[in-house]
This record gives structure tokens, C-alpha cells and sequence, in this order.
């Protein structure tokens, strides 16, 4: 009778005991505000305007309730809700610990008699209590119980599956089943990691059931359930597809909403599931497991070696459990950070709090093996039992009790002070520091950093009667529906996009740089955090504190104007009241707390901007006191560290920059690019690398800011002749030809002390004549090729760009000439033959054109624009078959060549092959469905077939996308069209 009431206190008023203890520490250990991990869900429910979700549909109809709070109010709510969730959470594992059967082993089974093999020793009570807050206390799993990251919701309903299927071994009962199946159904479509687990679930099934599992009735009953969970996958496809806000087709949110799933799910790494599974599923496979009793051994000694084995195999996983919960360095929580730490990404991280949860009930079970097998008599026993059995049997449990009484302490004392740490201090002092800046309250704010967007949102306040001022995610201003969720929202301040963007396109990039120019010419416009890309074309930043406005270049200006004094104080004031907080957060870096790791990231990056935009006005000392400490705030800053050394070598007066310390590509290297680099530390200010930026920049055509890093070169550098010819070059591609002449005048004096050799002279000449041609002097243009050419007869350089130049200005008789005098020189020249076959067709001399054509294929069979243009001229001559064998061999090189399709498209259809030419016409309607010929194709091809009906529709589209130039052509269409319908309709 007292074992049967001992077991009903565990395994029914333990749990709520659990439960309520669970929930008073958390709450008095709550987050006050937010912290990284719950900033997304937080700044989600606090949104203005209620975003349909791409996915975790369950996640969004518990949260749905909390948006009717204050603003203010829902930090708070949203986190008492998660601790409440961490605390049934905990319940649920004190009850499942309590149902875990203790007949594995054979000396399991010698001294546990009661029903169902639960623990009924009197210490019954520690295994599950030793569990929960093996699990509670540890690190991750109170990070996520005390803030609102949506992880420990997802860990409930994990808890509660695992509860059913503990309950159904206990009674039998299959309706524990169906509702683990319902409810893991509906985990499933909010939380990935459960189709991982969706086999140990299985194999649970399997395993309790037995052959029984193979029954229909059961299969299609679990089926049932679990598919009318899975039906939770339907809700955002529903709400985008109807809503008003709606970006997509259903379809194409479910497609997007699975494929994310899938995509994090394969995406993950394999070796840290299989890590963490070493501590958590090993053990639970342990656990499932049945022991028998002798495994066939007969002799004495075998089955005390067996026994031994079985003791240290459980003393193993039981120390390795404990030292997972104290953060191992083979724990999931250290792993993840130094994967974290290796993609300089402190963000994005992934709990494993199922797999702590499964440890952790593992850890119950191995407490109450070694308080039933070590202190626990056999029911019956034929021998006696020896004093030194009697104490090793003594101090195995006590050093259980030890570890019961001892890991929370040790856990409590090792985390208390980071969880008192992220409280949401760290966080609220960055986005108070953030909007300093900020003017009140009418402006507009850009970031490509959501995280510091999602902080400033949240510290702003709304002022009756003004406007909100507006914050926009960067990233996402490339995509249609997002623009136009801004114009809804703010429709007299955020521009409409225009009528020809066609839907869920992309915005193109132009139109971007043109939008943000508009906005910050009459707006007040920030940006949020350093950065780089094709808005700071015709914009530059201006720094103010942490955050920097956008202000468009004056007139015929490269460079923005140098900082002014009154800027420059405010700056250093914000710094220097900001020390005590950077003080704080690099202590607490030095502890290891995540959330200051990441926002010493955000600090150090600012303050190396500062550094930068400081060694440039020449204040080399306060540069190098920004460095040291962005340099304490990050100390993996790679940017910081380049501008340290370079910063050194400017205080020492020495006129050629020093040796960097190790290899450039090495000290790099872990980013993908120098965009990638940029946007996570801050600009780098060092000849060396400023020269790769201006190489990087100009090959994405962001021409000014190469412009910039090149004359900063050359401030420091003055004798880099590279960066002078390049500059001379990013002049030219940008449009301002008379920089050019300047530069190009800059080398020319320059020679007396540096002679050029043949090479920079011919680039010279290339560099002055294009420039004088893209002014209108032609004559001087060429008279400088000429000139060049005569001095240097053999350099094809100089050619090519002479006949560059007759084909722009419409010379083209002189521009064969060019060619023959190249030929001449080198007849087998491939490029100086496909070019003549261009001028050729142009001048409409096919012969000549194909005899270039046939030499480049004598030579190079396979040359894709040979075989193009050999195509071309055939539909030119209307030799319309002969045009389709050069034009299949192409496709062949390249199956998705445009202008080979469209080619062989005209090709056949003008030898009246109009199921081959039908094909190629799909194949680019694919590829580019807004390619208005195509349609003109399909319309002919509809009319040859008499297909009124889709023939109507061709030529309709075709006037739909056909470009406002095309007026005689279209009119011809309009024309026929007409008819079609006229005819169609008697």
C-alpha cells in the first residue's frame, strides 16, 4: 500500500509539482525585453500589419491572441507564455520519466516486482525530479523557457508525444495513439525536425504494437489522425492565396512552404545529428531494449562480466549525459557555436532542444537504475550479500545522490549569471544607442540587417497624430509584393512601383537606385548599419552615431565632401558616452553570452567605420583608439585587424605600406567574397585591399565606388600607376570622360620619372581615344588610334579598338578595312574574323560573311558564335533549311541559348516545320515569358493551323509585351487581329 501511494505521488502530483516549481523560476528569471533568438517572433506579433505566414501555421494561430496587446506589453506576455510552455514541458518529462519501466536488465527485474515494472523505491521520486532539472537549468533550455523564441511551443508537443506513447504501454489504451499521431501530425507541419525524428516514432509504434501494428484498422486509424494534423500545411496557402495582402497562388505557398522544410531539413549537418543522437537516442535505444537475462551464458563468472559491462555501459552515458547538460565541448550547444563561428554567422542557430529533452529523460532512467540496482535489496536472495559489496553498493548511491543534488547546483551556478546577463539589457541599450540618431519621428529607415531593423522598430515609439516613420528591409525591396505592401501602408510617402512590373517579378536594380535617390532627395532617409551595394552609386553615408543618413552627391561630384567639424564632434561625443555600455558588453563577450557576441559584431563593425572615416581626415591617433576597441568588441573583425596594421604604419610616418601580417587570402578566407566581408565587419582601409575593392566594385559596375577606393589609393600610394589606369578605366565605363582625359593627362606628366613601357602606352591610347569619341570627337579619337597603331603594327589591341569605334560611329566600310589590315597580320585571328562576318551581314555582303564563318569552322568546329552566325546568314539568304543543322549543333553546346531558339524557331517556321518551330517558341515562352516575338510565332503558327482561338490569344499577348518602338509591326498585328475576331465571330 505505501509503495502503491509512494508511485501515485510520483507519477500523478510530482508532475504538477514540477510543473509550478518550473514555472516560478522562470518567471522570476524571465527576459525583460527580448533577446536574438526571440526577435523574430517577437517583432513578427508586434508588426503593424498582420503578414500571412510562409510556414509554421501553428505557431501563428497561438501566437494570433497577442497581437491585440500593447505594443509595449507584448515582450513580456509572449515570454511568460513560453516559460509557461517550459514549465508544462518539464511536467510532462517528471511524468514521463515516472513511466519508464524498470525491467531492462536482469537485476532490474530481481528487485523491481510492482505492476508495469515503475520504480516504487522510496528515492522514486529523484529520477524524475533529477531529470527536470538536468534539463530546466541547463543553458540552451533556459535561454529558450525565459524568452519567446517559438522553440519551446515546438518542444511541448514533442513532450506530449513522447507522453503517449509512455501512456500506452502503462493501459493499452490505443486511443494514447491516435492522439500522439494527431498531434504529431500537427508538430510536423510547424516544426522540421520532427520529420527527422518521424522514424524513432515509428519504430516506438512498431516496437509497442508488435504484430498488431499491421492491422488495418490501426494503420488507417493512425493514418487518419496524422493526416488530419498534416492538414495543418493548408492554412498559409489559404491565407496568401485570399488574403488581401496575398503574394502568391496557393499552390505556390504550399510548394514554397514544403520545399523550405525540406531545405533545412537537408540542409543541416549530418555529423552534428549524429553527435548529439550519441547522448540521446544511443541511450533511448538502450532503454527500449529488453535485456535478457543470461544471453546465453551459463557459467558464473560470464554473467558477472556481463553484469559489469551493463553497469559501466549505463555509468558511461550517465557522466556523458551530465556533461552534455553542462555544455561538453561534443555537446550540440558548443558544436553549433563553432560551426557558428566558422560561417561568422552568430545568429542562426539551431536548440537541439529535443535531442536535451531526450537526454535528459534518458538521465531519469540511468538515476533510477542506479537507485534500484545499487540500493535496493532482491526480492529474494539466496546468498549473502559481502561487506564490500555493501559498500560499493552504499557509495554508488551516494555519489547518485551527489549527482542529483550537485548538477543542478553546479548548472545553476554556471548559467544563472548568462541568463541574468541576456535579459534584454544588452539588446535594449543597442537599439536605444541605434536611434540616437534617428530624427523624431518622421523619416525613413533602411537596413539589410534584419536584426538591427527589428531592434530599432521595436524602440520606437508611436506618437499621436505624426506619421511612422518607415523601415524597410532592403533585402526584400528587389521583390514586387513587398514594394507594394509598402505603398499600402504608407501610400502619400512610399511611391507605387510602376504599371509595367509584372507580378511576383523582381524589381530590376536600376529602378531601385532611381527609387532610393527619389526618397532620399524628400525624405529624411538612414541607413541602419554600414553597408555597400548599387545604392551608394548616387547616394553616400553620413555618420550619426550608429546610424548614417543617406545624402545624395552634388552635381558632378565623385567623391562626398569631407566630414565637417561640428560632424565630427558629435560622432566622438556618441562614442565616448557610449564607452560604459561597449565597456559592459566586451566583459561579457569575455563570458561567453551570445547575445553580446553578437552585438559586439554590431558594435565593432560601426565603430571600424568611425576608424575609417577618421584615418581619412588624417586623425590617425583617435583611429586608432576606434580600432582597439572595435578590435575588443570582435576580436575576429578581419577588417579591424587590417586596419590596425595599416594604422600602425601611418603612426610611424613610413611612406609604403607595411607587410600585412600573413597572407591576405588566408586572413579572408572564410568569406565567400569581399561583399560578404564588408557587410559583416565594415570598410577596410589599406592600399592593398582598397585596390581588390575598386577591381570588386567595378566588375558589378558600381563604378563611383571603385572611383573611391582607387583615389584613396592613390592618397596613400601616389606612384600606383595600376590604380591610376584603372581609375582612368572605371571613368570611362562610368561616363565621365573628361576624368578620364584628366587621368590619362595625370600618367602622361608622370613619365619623365616613370617611363611607360609599350603596353601602358598602347592602354593609354586605347583610354584617351574612347574617351574623346564618347564626347563627340571622333577625329581625335582616331587620329590617336591611327597614330598609336602606326608606332605599334602588330598590337590587335589597337585594332580592335579602331574597329570598335567605326562600328559605334556607323563606319563600317572602314571598319572592314580595320579588320583586312588585322587579317593580313594574322589571318587565322578568330576574333578578327567573326567580326568580319558581323560587319559583312550588316553590309549584306553573305558571300564574304560566309567565307569568315567557314574559315573560324574549319578551325574550331564547335565555335558557338560561328555556328550562330552561320545560322543567321542562312535565314538572311532565306535559306531557310540550311539554317537549322549549324543552329541544332549549337543547342547541343547550349540548350538554352536565346537567340539560337528564336533562330531556329523562324527557321522552321519558315520552312512551314511548325511542330518543330512550336517547340522552340515554348521552350523560350518558358524561358522568357514576357519575350513578346514568341507570342508573334505562336500567333503565325495558330493562323497556319487555323486555331482562331489561339491565334487570338498569341497576338493579343504579343501586343501586350510588344515595346512602345515596334509601331509598325504591332499595327500590322493589331490589324490582323481584327479579322481573326471579325471572322470568328460571323
Amino acid at each position: 500500500m505505501e509503495n502503491q501511494e509512494r508511485s501515485g505521488f510520483v507519477q500523478s502530483r510530482l508532475p504538477w509539482l514540477i510543473t509550478a516549481a518550473a514555472l516560478i523560476v522562470y518567471v522570476l528569471t524571465l527576459n525583460r525585453w527580448v533577446s536574438l533568438s526571440s526577435l523574430p517572433v517577437i517583432s513578427n506579433v508586434s508588426s503593424r500589419e498582420l503578414v500571412p505566414p510562409i510556414g509554421q501555421p501553428l505557431r501563428f494561430l497561438v501566437l494570433l491572441p497577442f497581437r491585440w496587446l500593447p505594443v509595449a506589453g507584448q515582450p513580456i506576455a509572449l515570454n511568460v507564455f513560453t516559460a509557461l510552455c517550459a514549465a508544462l514541458t518539464l511536467g510532462l518529462l517528471g511524468r514521463s520519466v515516472a513511466l519508464l519501466p524498470h525491467d531492462r536488465t536482469r537485476e532490474q527485474r530481481q528487485r523491481e516486482r510492482s505492476k508495469s515494472s515503475l520504480l516504487s523505491i522510496p528515492a522514486a521520486w529523484v529520477p524524475p525530479v533529477f531529470a527536470v532539472m538536468a534539463c530546466g537549468l541547463q543553458l540552451t533550455f533556459w535561454e529558450h523557457a525565459t524568452a519567446a523564441t517559438g522553440e519551446m511551443f515546438d518542444l511541448l508537443l514533442f513532450a506530449y508525444v513522447v507522453r503517449c506513447l509512455l501512456e500506452y504501454r502503462i493501459d493499452q489504451c490505443e486511443c494514447w495513439l491516435t492522439r500522439s499521431a494527431l498531434v504529431y501530425g500537427i508538430a510536423i507541419t510547424n516544426n522540421y525536425a520532427m520529420v527527422g525524428f518521424f522514424p524513432v516514432y515509428l519504430a516506438a509504434l512498431i516496437w509497442m504494437k508488435g504484430l498488431s501494428f499491421v492491422e488495418f484498422r490501426f494503420v488507417t486509424k493512425m493514418f487518419g489522425w496524422g493526416t488530419a494534423g498534416l492538414t495543418l500545411y493548408l492554412l498559409p496557402p489559404l491565407i496568401n492565396a485570399f488574403g488581401d495582402q496575398a503574394g502568391a497562388g496557393f499552390w505556390q505557398s504550399l510548394r514554397y512552404e514544403l520545399t523550405s522544410q525540406k531545405g533545412a531539413l537537408l540542409g543541416f549537418p549530418r555529423y552534428l545529428i549524429l553527435i548529439a543522437g550519441l547522448t540521446s537516442l544511443l541511450p533511448l535505444l538502450l532503454i527500449g531494449i529488453r535485456w535478457p537475462s543470461t544471453f546465453g551464458e551459463t557459467s558464473p563468472t560470464g554473467g558477472m562480466i556481463t553484469t559489469f559491462l551493463f553497469r559501466v555501459v549505463h555509468t558511461i552515458l550517465l557522466v556523458a549525459g551530465i556533461w552534455v547538460a553542462f555544455d561538453a565541448p561534443f555537446g550540440p550547444r558548443m558544436l553549433m557555436e563553432q560551426l557558428l563561428q566558422q560561417t561568422d554567422d552568430p545568429l542562426s542557430t539551431v536548440p537541439f532542444l529535443t535531442f536535451y529533452y531526450l537526454g535528459a529523460l534518458c538521465l531519469g532512467y540511468f538515476a533510477g537504475y542506479f537507485l534500484l540496482v545499487f540500493g535496493q535489496e532482491t526480492a529474494k536472495s539466496w546468498t549473502k550479500v559481502s561487506a564490500a559489496t555493501r559498500l560499493c553498493n552504499r557509495a554508488v548511491t551516494g555519489a547518485i545522490w551527489l549527482a542529483a543534488i550537485g548538477t543542478p547546483v553546479g548548472l545553476v551556478y554556471k548559467n544563472l549569471g548568462a541568463i541574468r546577463a541576456t535579459d534584454g539589457s544588452l539588446l535594449r541599450d543597442f537599439a536605444r544607442l541605434a536611434t540616437l540618431g534617428l530624427p523624431k519621428p518622421d523619416f525613413i529607415a533602411l537596413s539589410d540587417d534584419p536584426y538591427v531593423l527589428a531592434l530599432v522598430q521595436g524602440n520606437l515609439p508611436h506618437v499621436e497624430g505624426k506619421p511612422d516613420p518607415i523601415l524597410t528591409d532592403t533585402r526584400l525591396l528587389r521583390y514586387t509584393p513587398y514594394q507594394e505592401s509598402l505603398h499600402r501602408r504608407f501610400p502619400e510617402r512610399w511611391p507605387a512601383l510602376p504599371a509595367t512590373v509584372a507580378p511576383l517579378a523582381q524589381v530590376d536594380p536600376v529602378f531601385l537606385i532611381y527609387e532610393m535617390s527619389g526618397m532620399a532627395k524628400s525624405n529624411e532617409t538612414y541607413y541602419l548599419n554600414p553597408s555597400f551595394g548599387y545604392y551608394f552609386e548616387p547616394l553616400y553615408l553620413e555618420p550619426h552615431g550608429m546610424v548614417y543618413r543617406l545624402v545624395p552627391y552634388a552635381t558632378n561630384a565623385i567623391a562626398p565632401p569631407r566630414l565637417s567639424e561640428q560632424t565630427v564632434a558629435e560622432n566622438q561625443r556618441f562614442w565616448n558616452e557610449a564607452g560604459p555600455i561597449l565597456d559592459r558588453v566586451t566583459a561579457l563577450i569575455g563570458r561567453e553570452i551570445g547575445d553580446a557576441r553578437a552585438v559586439g559584431r554590431w558594435y565593432s563593425r560601426a565603430l571600424n567605420w568611425w576608424g575609417v572615416d577618421l584615418q581619412k581626415l588624417g586623425r590617425i591617433d583617435d583611429a586608432s583608439r576606434a580600432f582597439a576597441r572595435a578590435r575588443r568588441l570582435n576580436p575576429q573583425n578581419v577588417a579591424v585587424e587590417i586596419n590596425s596594421d595599416f594604422n600602425q604604419t601611418l603612426r610611424t610616418g613610413a611612406t609604403a605600406p607595411a607587410k600585412a601580417k600573413g597572407n591576405l587570402e588566408e586572413r579572408v578566407g572564410r568569406y565567400r567574397d569581399w561583399n560578404s566581408l564588408l557587410a559583416a565587419n565594415g570598410p577596410i582601409d589599406d592600399p592593398e585591399v582598397c585596390f581588390r575593392l575598386a577591381q570588386t566594385f567595378a566588375s558589378q559596375s558600381l563604378f563611383r565606388q571603385s572611383a573611391l577606393q582607387l583615389m584613396r589609393v592613390l592618397q596613400l600610394d601616389p606612384d600606383n600607376l595600376d590604380a591610376r589606369f584603372l581609375l582612368a578605366g572605371v571613368f570611362l565605363a562610368g561616363g565621365i570622360p573628361d576624368k578620364t582625359l584628366e587621368t590619362v593627362g595625370e600618367i602622361r606628366s608622370r613619365q619623365t620619372s616613370r617611363p611607360l613601357n609599350s603596353t601602358n602606352l598602347v592602354e593609354l591610347a586605347r583610354l584617351e581615344s574612347t574617351a574623346h569619341f564618347n564626347k563627340g570627337d571622333a577625329a581625335t579619337a582616331e587620329k590617336i588610334l591611327l597614330d598609336a597603331r602606326r608606332q605599334h603594327p602588330r598590337n590587335s589591341g589597337l585594332s580592335d579598338a579602331l574597329f570598335q569605334m567605326y562600328v559605334q560611329a556607323n563606319r563600317l566600310t572602314n571598319a572592314l578595312s580595320t579588320l583586312e589590315e588585322s587579317l593580313k597580320l594574322d589571318p587565322g585571328n578568330t576574333a578578327a574574323l567573326l567580326n568580319k562576318a558581323y560587319v559583312c551581314m550588316q553590309l549584306k555582303d553573305y558571300d564574304e560573311a560566309s567565307n569568315a564563318v567557314s574559315a573560324v569552322l574549319k578551325k574550331e568546329p564547335d565555335n558557338p558564335q560561328a555556328l550562330l552566325d552561320r545560322g543567321a546568314i542562312c535565314i538572311q539568304t532565306k535559306a531557310y533549311k540550311d539554317a537549322v543543322a549549324p543552329l541544332n549543333q549549337l543547342l547541343k553546346l547550349q540548350p538554352d541559348n536565346r537567340i539560337a531558339l528564336m533562330n531556329r524557331a523562324i527557321a522552321n517556321l519558315q520552312s512551314d516545320q511548325l511542330d518543330a518551330a512550336q517547340r522552340d517558341y515554348e521552350t523560350l515562352q518558358r524561358l522568357v515569358p514576357t519575350l513578346y516575338r514568341v507570342y508573334y510565332g505562336l500567333g503565325e503558327i495558330a493562323s497556319r493551323r487555323k486555331d482562331v482561338a489561339a491565334a487570338v490569344k498569341n497576338y493579343e499577348l504579343y501586343l501586350k509585351y510588344v515595346p512602345p518602338d515596334a509601331h509598325k509591326e504591332a499595327a500590322e498585328v493589331s490589324e490582323r487581329l481584327k479579322q481573326l475576331k471579325a471572322g470568328s465571330s460571323h
